[in-house]
């Protein structure tokens, strides 16, 4: 099942998300928008971390993006970890759970 989910920060920045799911795990995850990172690696560390989580536990899985996102040096320009949650848990639909 493919689900897309999208969010825009306050300062207007989109992401947008395009995720596949098998039974209640992440499979895949796609993230775009018109934010930016440094370095741009970093994007695809960030969905490895997510695929292969279980939707219910979306908010622990977040935790650990934002520690790898802080321990690695990365940095994000128009949306934040809390914004990234945001736009996943509205692809999943169940908003309020996530964050």
């Amino acid at each position: 099942m493919i689900r897309v989910g999208e969010y825009k920060a306050r300062d207007g920045k989109l992401v947008k998300v395009v995720i596949s799911l098998e039974e209640s795990r992440i499979s895949g995850i796609i993230i775009t928008g018109d934010f930016f990172l440094e370095p741009p690696e970093a994007l695809e560390a960030i969905c490895k971390k997510l695929e292969g989580v279980n939707v219910y536990n979306l908010g622990i899985a977040l935790k650990n993006v934002e520690e790898y996102i802080n321990s690695n040096g990365v940095l994000l320009f128009g949306v934040d970890v809390e914004g990234l949650g945001r736009a996943i848990a509205r692809a999943l639909d169940h908003e309020s759970d996530a964050l």
